[in-house]
């Protein structure tokens, strides 16, 4: 499906454009404003605001979180969230304010800067209500028609049966029966205010006012709906749900929508659960760059609201304490690997989920999503109208609520020029994906049934079949120069290749490279210009040390990298190359390259110096080397810049007198012991070629041509002159 379709999705985790503060945090009084000096305590509050399109929510997905103080006097203060970064949410907080400043969400609301903040008490953590009480979370539903907004046909009971009937049977299918949701309803009549929803904290501290018989606490969450968010003068947020500290906090949350996936989302907030976005990178799932694509997981209550609600996914269930051990198999870096066959995550029975942790600590989630249960949609075209694939899904825990708490990794990875018509995040059979630099994942087979996926670990020693493992032993094992083994073996790279870390080096394979060993200062070179997936590419052989001056070189398919005590590792590649090696490489008078070559010169041409000189290749000039005295000459007079351009062939010695001479686009240098290096060029160079150049009676020039005072020209030779008359273009002997 095109992209422009899919952002059209409504997500229910766009962010922001309106504020508004929860229940029972009113505004300080207009008596009693807070000012840039003054400290606060109180709660930290924060929410997401939501936004129906895509495109908005993407555009905001940095500054959608809302953040205040609220205080016990039911007073609040609306703070930047980049100041209150460090703070847990829910925490008591003494801040210092600072001065106001825009509010990066786009309402009118004052935002104080925060000079500083400090934890007064750390956040309580509400358990769940007990397994005997009948419902776990009850929702009080009310209807608000801020000033300008007028009502819509939706009524109390519609919202009621709403709740009641899908958001409660999906929470309860989703955590077999530990979340049971239940809602009543409020006033019958819509509760009018004189509040306009860009005075966030003041619209919510009036519908506050009006509801004498609602009382926050554990389990309770009070569900506003407003509607005529289709109308573009309408200020009010799609949504906005405050974050739990667990799903026994309770807490408010506000919709302008009735749908299953609206109202399911919001109150995941209320439960502690952050968005569900997906994280593409170029040519693996987690090799930069990478780019985090907002609410982009649409497998997830927790992502975009698009119609269809799957499984609750396993980093979110775990989050709740929802993913019970018999689900799921934990394995670790430091832990043998294995194979298993996972359940489809709707199904609600057997092994479902690989729970995994990478050397670094970072944790990898493995399920399989396929058409049972909740996730029965897949199956149906007409419902699955965004296309998404059943299949092996990976995600990676993410960072907290106030962010993602969980992003879907892609399977597949594309180049990033394609990222935005890839849309393709299951990871195939036969296919494997590389984890934390430590775990490799492969799925086997699959079936309407279960999904077979292997894990590989580092303890899990070398894979007995893999090209890697064939050359890592034909070296010598552990016991030769690469040494035991680090990582895991790491595939999914560039062109389907793979690669090992050992002690000392890597191994890497690719089809049509083989499996090659690269370390020390060459590796590090390569890696610095992006490893296979820089213009290099794979290693086509090892490296070839025991070169002049105890030099080393190793091929890669791109080009090749030198390295010397005295110049370091350098790349070389293309033309330049091929004259490198047609002049003898390192053992030629240029010797081994002291830098990488430097293109976007004159005429799309580039460059490369070498020890003993430099070569220069432009499309009309092709490689060629320049050296010695003329170098220095060329670089006097301008390099390529100047008016001699780029060297048209190498330079020719043993002339005349031990002399040499090099033709460059717009003349010649020539160099002798007793007239030096000097250039000639134009209309006095051809003269001097009708009189047999350095072996005519004039010899070699000794001075660079001069212009006189009329626009003549004059050059000095061993024996003699040559001038030009600007008026005749004619050029004779003196």
């Amino acid at each position: 499906m095109p992209l422009t379709s899919r952002l059209r999705l409504v997500p229910v985790a766009a962010l922001t454009a309106v504020l508004v503060p929860l229940l029972g945090t009113g505004p300080a009084t207009a008596d009693d404003e807070p000012a840039a000096g003054d400290t606060v305590v109180g709660e930290l509050v924060q929410a997401w605001a939501e936004h129906a399109d895509a495109d908005d929510a993407a555009a905001h997905a940095d500054d959608a979180l809302v953040s205040w103080v609220s205080a016990d006097d039911g007073t609040s203060v609306r703070v930047e969230t980049e100041g209150v970064a460090d703070v847990p949410v829910g925490a008591t907080v003494e801040v210092t304010l600072g001065d106001e400043v825009p509010d990066p969400a786009g309402a009118q609301e004052p935002v104080h800067e925060v000079l500083d903040a400090d934890v007064v008490a750390p956040a309580e953590t509400v358990p769940p209500a007990p397994a005997s009480a009948p419902y776990t979370n009850e929702v009080t539903v009310v209807r608000v028609l801020p000033r300008g907004v007028s009502a819509d046909g939706t009524t109390v009971q519609q919202l009621v049966d709403q709740v009641n009937g899908p958001v409660a049977d999906f929470w309860e299918t989703q955590s077999d029966g530990a979340v049971r949701v239940h809602a009543t309803a409020g006033p019958e009549a819509w509760i009018s205010s004189d509040v306009l929803c860009d005075s966030s904290s003041a619209l919510w501290d009036d519908v506050d006012r009006q509801l004498a018989d609602w009382t926050p606490g554990p389990g309770k969450h009070l569900l506003l709906y407003v509607p005529g968010y289709s109308d573009p003068r309408d200020p009010c947020a799609f949504g906005l749900a405050r974050i739990g500290t667990s799903r026994g906090a309770g807490g408010s949350l506000y919709v302008r929508a009735v749908e299953t996936s609206v109202i399911a989302h919001e109150l995941g907030h209320n439960f502690g659960l952050g968005h569900s976005s997906a994280v593409q990178c170029d040519a693996s799932p987690e090799t930069a760059p990478c780019e985090t694509d907002a609410y982009a997981d649409y497998y997830d209550v927790m992502g975009y609201s698009w119609g269809e609600v799957g499984s609750l996914n396993a980093p979110q269930a775990a989050r709740l304490g929802l993913l019970p051990s018999s689900a799921q198999v934990s394995v670790g870096s430091s832990t043998p690997g294995g194979t298993w066959t996972l359940a489809p995550l709707g199904g609600r029975t057997g092994t479902r989920v690989l729970a995994l942790t990478a050397a670094d600590g970072a944790g990898y989630w493995v399920e399989y999503r396929t058409a049972v249960g909740q996730d029965d949609w897949l199956g149906d075209p007409d419902r699955n109208w965004v296309d998404v694939e059943p299949g092996v899904l990976v995600h990676r825990t993410g960072p907290g609520p106030r962010s993602d708490t969980a992003l879907l990794l892609d399977g597949t990875p594309s180049p990033v020029a394609r990222w935005d018509s890839d849309f393709q995040t299951v990871l195939p059979a036969d296919a494997s994906v590389t984890l934390g630099g430590s775990l490799t994942v492969r799925v086997t087979a699959t079936s309407a049934t279960g999904a077979t996926v292997s894990v590989t670990t580092p303890a899990d020693g070398p894979m007995s079949d893999s090209p890697i493992t064939a050359r890592w032993t034909a070296l010598g094992g552990a016991g030769s120069w690469l040494g035991a083994p680090a990582t895991a073996e790491v595939c999914g790279l560039r062109d389907g290749g793979c690669r090992r870390d050992f002690a000392n080096g890597s191994i890497y394979w690719s089809p049509a490279s083989g499996a090659q060993p690269v370390n020390g200062a060459l590796r590090s070179r390569w890696q610095q210009l992006g490893a296979e997936n820089g213009f290099l590419g794979y290693p086509t052989g090892a490296a070839v040390c025991g070169l002049r001056d105890s030099g080393c070189g190793q091929v890669f398919q791109g080009g090749a990298v030198y390295w010397s005590a005295a110049s370091g590792a350098q790349p070389v590649n293309g033309a330049i190359r091929s004259r490198h090696a047609s002049l003898g490489y390192e053992n030629g008078f240029l010797g081994y390259p002291t830098g990488a070559a430097v293109c976007g010169l004159r005429d799309g041409g580039c460059g490369q110096v070498f020890q003993g000189g430099a070569v220069y290749w432009s499309a009309a000039s092709g490689a060629q080397p320049v050296n010695g005295a003329i170098r220095s000459r060329h670089a006097s007079l301008g390099y390529e810049n100047g008016f001699l351009g780029y060297p048209t062939g190498a330079a020719v010695c043993g002339l005349r007198d031990g002399g040499c001479g090099q033709v460059f686009q717009g003349g010649t240098l020539y160099w002798s012991p007793a007239s030096g290096t000097q250039p000639v060029n134009g209309a006095i160079r051809a003269r001097w070629a009708q009189l047999g150049f350095e072996n005519g009676s004039l010899g070699y020039p000794v001075e660079e041509a001069a212009v006189l005072f009329n626009g003549d020209v004059a050059q000095r030779f061993q024996s003699g002159g040559l001038y030009w008359s600007a008026r005749t273009g004619q050029v004779r002997a003196y």
